[in-house]
């Protein structure tokens, strides 16, 4: 786009530099799709799923957040009772004394998230409803956790392979705009074309995370809603940090591709210079 010379070269065709621009057209928008699909396929991962899932679940049980001390002695006195917990009607969950015995209010809540998504990823929310007995309170759970569905096994092999395709496709129209860009823009487009990618979201990621911790103002008293208030303030700080780390990982990609390429051009100018004199 940048290093194409204008229609009075004429070595440079008028339709080179049509095409160019056809290429361009398709090529940032793939390429901010690809990547857009890495950070989701890194959000899936098994570890990072189990983080949002457990966070939020836990999180939207506990109004008052994950380190209000309220109501947990009275889940050890349960517990300690042999009594089996249930934060879902239909499914009781059993958890031993010794388990939470010496845990912190947000890691008791954490642990009894995971016991029942423990099944999640592998199966969906059908995993956490073959935990209840009744048929119509599975059905109810079903759709209930059918947003964490996102966050399974399946849907990672899903953006496994969007992933691999659009970073194929990303490639080939990537080497279709170098070919046809002009002389020595050839080597400094690759790296101008990632920093034009990643440089405003890397910017906005970057400015995002200090904030991102801070307290969500859905409004209202509503405990679902100062649930979701909660859950959005613990698991958006990781996830923003994902999205920082990748478009970092491409923005310095194309720093050093783009000072490789002028060194490599002020090199071979001088080396001209001399061969002429």
């Amino acid at each position: 786009m940048f290093f194409l010379k204008s229609n009075d070269n004429p070595q440079c065709k008028y339709w080179m530099v049509d095409f160019k621009w056809y290429i361009w057209l398709w090529l940032m928008p793939l390429l901010n799709i690809c990547l857009a699909v890495a950070i989701l396929y890194q959000i899936t991962t098994p570890q990072m799923s189990n983080l949002i899932v457990t966070t939020t679940i836990a999180s939207l049980f506990s109004p008052k957040g994950l380190d209000d001390p309220s109501d947990i002695n009275q889940i050890r006195q349960q517990v300690k009772s042999n009594k089996p917990l249930v934060i879902v009607p239909g499914i009781n969950l059993n958890i031993s004394g010794k388990e939470i015995e010496n845990l912190s209010p947000r890691q008791t809540r954490l642990l009894i998230a995971g016991k029942l998504t423990a099944n999640l990823y592998k199966q969906g929310s059908e995993g956490i409803a073959n935990m209840a007995d009744n048929i119509e309170m599975q059905k109810k759970i079903i759709e209930g956790f059918k947003f964490f569905n996102f966050f399974t096994e399946k849907s990672h092999k899903i953006l496994f392979q969007i992933l691999l395709w659009s970073g194929i496709f990303s490639i080939l129209l990537f080497s279709a705009y170098i070919w046809i860009t002009f002389k020595l823009g050839k080597f400094l487009t690759p790296g101008v074309t990632l920093i034009e990618t990643a440089l405003l979201p890397w910017i906005l990621a970057y400015l995002y995370i200090p904030l991102a911790g801070n307290p969500i103002p859905l409004g209202g008293d509503n405990p679902i809603i100062t649930g979701i208030s909660n859950s959005l303030s613990q698991i958006l700080p990781p996830i923003a940090q994902i999205i920082e780390f990748t478009y970092r990982v491409v923005l310095i990609a194309g720093g050093i591709a783009t000072a490789l390429s002028l060194f490599g051009i002020i090199l071979w100018k001088i080396m001209q210079k001399r061969t002429r004199g």
